[in-house]
């Protein structure tokens, strides 16, 4: 698997989270402790809910993604539900959720998701833990999402093959 992401770390406050922290920063690894982990968790899963399913489905890297006629309407509705269903569940997400993605796929444009190696390597992916998360909260929660349903199905599909 190739991996081109930050990689930063967010710890959760307790007794030695800042001593953890300490020696991952010393090792050379970003780490931070954080009251809003929760908050972090959320963060990167719309994230990887914009771009993975996306990207495994059509096999296609972040670049090719975004320059696709339609591609960040569709991506920009997968990130509206899932701010949706973070928000009926308690979680405020960041402002400027939808640049972050776009500044992923913008620093990281060659990247095929971690859905996408996984399918190419005969894999299950996490699809059930992202796209299908929001899927399942959202009818939890009575909130459509359509979207992110459709590429939950999708990837599903593909896995088959």
């Amino acid at each position: 698997m190739i991996h081109r992401g930050r990689g930063d770390l967010v710890i959760g406050e307790g007794p030695g989270a800042a001593e953890v922290a300490a020696r991952l920063r010393a090792a050379g690894i970003k780490a931070e402790v954080s009251g809003q982990t929760l908050a972090a968790q959320w963060e990167k899963l719309v994230i990887n809910c914009a771009l993975n399913a996306i990207s495994a489905v059509t096999a296609a890297p972040y670049g090719r993604i975004v320059a696709q006629p339609g591609a960040l309407d569709l991506m920009q509705g997968v990130v509206a539900e899932c701010a949706a269903v973070a928000a009926a569940s308690g979680v405020a997400l960041p402002d400027g959720i939808w640049d972050q993605v776009l500044r992923i796929a913008d620093a990281m444009p060659t990247q095929i998701s971690s859905t996408a190696q996984d399918m190419q390597r005969g894999r299950a992916t996490e699809i059930d833990f992202l796209n299908g998360e929001i899927l399942r909260r959202g009818q939890a929660l009575g909130l459509p999402t359509p979207l992110n349903a459709a590429l939950t199905v999708l990837v599903k599909l593909a896995e088959q093959r």
